[in-house]
């Protein structure tokens, strides 16, 4: 369902580069190996492209553990798959054909073009994804050690001052975000929220953290009747069976009120983390942090029409339609389109659209 342990990154290369036909990350099917191999003549660009690919990634995602590229050939596709760090749970994917036109060289050149501007999209959500657990960490562990949970706590119960405390906790690690939307709540052991603090005004709340300016004045407090059962969402029902310590971080999904897709959709990261009686063990309640990313996915949209724009400039006449060809995509791990080939394209599976049109597995 998305969870993630938040740790270390492996001992490994920043980037690795697989070039194969019948491999594909969780969630992209693949033919066995042979049934579905790409025409001899279009092996041979595709090899000579890897080189140019990985060094082209390894230093648009320098400095970036999360970001690791893998080539899948798949009939008449080559798709450069790069995947996120598992706390965001997607991958942005490079589509073209390498039964165009283009001559080695420029396939290669194509290749790492293509690459660089898939890295770059993918680090403005790794990015995002970072801040996420930042922000969680410090929420939990303030009002942890505040220790005003008890088990069953029910919504409204806090007293006046540790209701305070968790108010302005909250809105202090949310102004360090600054998006409009950004939610900070704890929620009872039997899954319904106790406080919940919105980011009310993301230019209040980009202030300096020592800003005289009050928190109310940069959050939303919502009330007791504004308050939700939330004990059915994924994101409680793994928290609440997360070990001490670990960290649940969810998929991008679009935000849901009172069981209701928001509409325009929302995009949303989410990270949980459980409390628990130091003694006992029992569930005292979970914190939960939502973090709105349509800045940074409005980001990587912008990076791909760009890239879009450059790359077709750099060939003929006579190529551009095979360049034409090419696009950036972002994925769910089920292949659902984030950022798909049209507006239209997008969150389907939200939405209720499913079938062709609607997800790279049917398109490819």
């Amino acid at each position: 369902r998305g969870r993630a342990q938040a740790q270390s990154p492996p001992a490994q290369s920043r980037t690795g580069v697989r070039r194969c036909c019948g491999w594909a990350p969780p969630g992209v099917p693949t033919s066995p190996a042979g049934t579905d191999a790409l025409p001899t003549a279009a092996v041979s660009p595709a090899m000579q492209a890897a080189k140019t690919v990985r060094d082209a990634v390894t230093e648009a995602s320098e400095g970036h553990h999360e970001a690791q590229v893998s080539m899948v050939c798949r009939k008449k596709f080559w798709l450069v798959l790069l995947c996120l760090s598992p706390l965001v749970g997607a991958v942005v994917a490079v589509a073209f054909f390498l039964g165009a036109t283009l001559d080695n060289s420029a396939q290669a050149v194509l290749a790492g073009e293509h690459a660089v501007a898939a890295t770059r999209s993918a680090i403005m959500l790794t990015t995002a994804s970072s801040r996420l657990v930042q922000t969680i960490r410090t929420f939990h562990l303030t009002v942890a050690a505040a220790d005003v949970l008890r088990p069953d706590l029910p919504a409204g119960s806090l007293s006046p001052s540790a209701n305070s405390q968790i108010i302005n906790t909250a809105c202090a690690s949310l102004r360090a975000t600054a998006e409009t939307g950004n939610q900070a709540r704890i929620i009872n052991a039997t899954g319904f929220e106790v406080a919940r603090v919105e980011i009310r005004n993301a230019s209040l709340a980009a202030l300096s953290s020592s800003s005289s300016l009050s928190p109310s004045a940069a959050c939303l407090v919502r009330t007791l009747s504004e308050l939700q059962d939330k004990g059915n969402r994924d994101y409680f029902l793994d928290a609440v069976g997360l070990a001490p310590g670990a960290l649940y971080v969810s998929a991008l999904d679009p935000n849901i009120e009172n069981g209701e897709v928001e509409i325009p959709i929302r995009p949303m990261l989410r990270a949980a983390e459980r409390y628990v009686n130091a003694t006992t063990q029992q569930t005292l309640g979970v914190s939960v942090v939502n973090h709105a990313v349509r800045s940074a996915l409005d980001g990587a949209r912008e990076t791909i029409a760009q890239h879009a724009v450059t790359t077709t400039s750099q060939f003929s006449a006579a190529d551009t339609s095979a360049v034409a060809t090419e696009r950036i995509l972002i994925i769910n791990s089920d292949g659902g389109y984030v950022i798909g080939p049209t507006e239209e394209s997008e969150w389907g599976w939200v939405l209720g659209n499913s079938g062709p049109g609607y997800n790279v597995q049917l398109d490819s």
